[in-house]
């Protein structure tokens, strides 16, 4: 019997450790020369400042330079730029939150539709169903995008 005790505890102790080391690892990224990414600024209303910033933070998490895009749409060849839109959605009372988000590299000096797409996900919320307006919902349908965008790695030069 303490055999097989001292066999399930090596088990679990190097289990544990994969998984700890696992969590320090970045797997999914993406190698740039700047790690620069414009937003797309369509953040009209008082919510979308929240969701704004949010998404700030997220792209800042992944190692990304963010500014926004002007009216003109200048960009420098080679840069990223996303485009972040939500909506909410249904006829209940709780209204479920849907997301978007397209990360394209752009080819020339401006933003077109054609741009290579790197990353595009979206994710629809419906629960939890804590208030009416629906806040937390639309937060964690943006996290839920977020967790699948690559990590920006700096190219060496």
């Amino acid at each position: 019997m303490p055999r097989r005790l001292q066999t399930v505890l090596i088990i679990l102790i190097s289990l544990l450790s994969v998984s700890l080391n696992a969590k320090e690892r970045i797997y999914y990224k993406i190698n740039h020369d700047t790690c620069r990414v414009k937003i797309v600024d369509n953040f009209k209303s008082s919510e979308d400042m929240n969701y704004k910033d949010l998404v700030v933070d997220l792209l800042k998490e992944r190692n990304y330079q963010t500014s926004f895009l002007g009216p003109r749409r200048k960009i420098i060849t080679g840069d990223f730029h996303l485009n972040f839109s939500w909506n909410r959605t249904g006829e209940n009372v709780y209204k479920a939150c849907d997301v978007e988000v397209t990360l394209k590299r752009s080819r020339i000096n401006r933003t077109q539709s054609d741009d290579k797409v790197i990353f595009e996900n979206s994710s629809k919320r419906a629960l939890p169903r804590v208030t009416f307006k629906g806040k937390e919902r639309c937060r964690r349908a943006i996290n839920d995008v977020f967790n699948l965008l690559p990590h920006c790695i700096l190219r060496k030069k």
